[in-house]
């Protein structure tokens, strides 16, 4: 349920620590977040001061909306599931009709968010809302609406085990080379990471000097199509003219319009894509939270060049992703 009592900028109540960007009311928290201090009322209205020092799953519901009545049974069921693990769990209340309503079931929250500041702060818009912060208040796992006992549940327990994102990701972009790649190299450069770029073939010659960059500075180059049609892919004539210009044995080709990638000998690769279609150009922040928020382990992110909505996500995107203790690598 959305929550209409959010829609202005308020003051942060959670603090954010040097180093990491403050959340506004229009960007809610993803993964790679972090969420470390808090000041909250208990039921009985005694002012509360939270830090994070260990795991923990915050669930963060409206009395006033019905959902509760489902998720914090739920929410119940984890605490037992998680019992002998150091985790905490803490649902908090954006209003305050859990005097009325909660109580009556046994449902009382662990925290009342006053004036909803603290929720606004985490720029969260609906209820209910769950997520998973680690030792070091690091965002693991987040959920809008109602989730399954069993998902908080593991998001909980594999934090508290510690057990790693750690994987290999591969950032790609199609239709590479677009106007205004200059920017995109120029990030990419900054962050030190390489990416795989499936070009467009009858694009190589308006933008030659951009094609050499890429590879100079460690860039993978492989095919999207001669044009941008699947009906018109031609990859023999792509790899020629990669191969004779640039010197680059291409080996493997993502069609327009597919997820799919294929070597040139038309295996199908097995990997899992995460595609927030920013071609769509949906805004940057919205761009971030697709990808932070369903990104596969070992998986491949798909996104494109030429669009600067693209770029402006890029920084948050990589630094999460690092903190998650994700790395960067090409396909092979």
């Amino acid at each position: 349920m959305i929550l209409s009592t959010l829609t202005s900028v308020v003051m942060l109540s959670a603090v954010i620590p040097a180093g990491s960007t403050s959340l506004g009311s229009t960007e809610s928290i993803v993964p790679g977040d972090i969420v470390s201090e808090a000041t909250f009322q208990d039921s009985s209205g005694a002012v509360l001061s939270w830090k994070v020092n260990k795991p923990t799953l915050f669930v963060v519901v409206g009395y006033w909306c019905d959902t509760w009545k489902v998720q914090l049974p739920r929410v119940a069921k984890v605490r037992q599931m998680v019992r002998d693990l150091p985790v905490d769990i803490r649902v908090v209340s954006i209003d305050g009709r859990w005097t009325e309503l909660g109580t009556k079931r046994g449902h009382s929250p662990d925290f009342v968010d006053v004036r909803s500041r603290w929720s606004a702060s985490l720029g969260l818009d609906k209820v209910p809302y769950s997520f998973v912060v680690d030792e070091a208040g690091t965002v693991r796992w987040t959920k809008y609406g109602i989730a399954r006992s069993e998902e908080m549940a593991a998001a909980l327990t594999d934090t508290a085990e510690k057990n790693p994102n750690s994987a290999a990701l591969n950032i790609t972009f199609d239709d590479f080379p677009s106007p205004g790649d200059e920017k995109l190299l120029d990030l990419l450069y900054r962050e030190d990471v390489q990416a795989t770029f499936f070009v467009i073939g009858e694009k190589l010659g308006a933008s030659p000097e951009l094609v050499k960059r890429a590879i100079r500075e460690g860039h993978q180059i492989e095919i999207h199509g001669w044009k941008h049609d699947p009906n018109q892919v031609n990859a023999d004539r792509c790899a020629r003219v990669l191969d004779k210009t640039f010197g680059v044995q291409a080996s493997f080709i993502r069609h327009p319009g597919s997820e799919m990638i294929f070597n040139l000998s038309g295996e199908k690769m097995a990997v899992r894509t995460t595609n927030p279609y920013d071609y769509t150009r949906p805004g940057a922040g919205e761009i971030s939270r697709r990808v932070l928020n369903h990104v596969r382990k070992d998986g491949v992110i798909l996104l494109h060049s030429g669009v600067d909505q693209t770029v402006e996500a890029l920084p948050k995107i990589l630094r999460n992703l690092r903190r998650l203790n994700y790395r960067f690598s090409l396909l092979r």
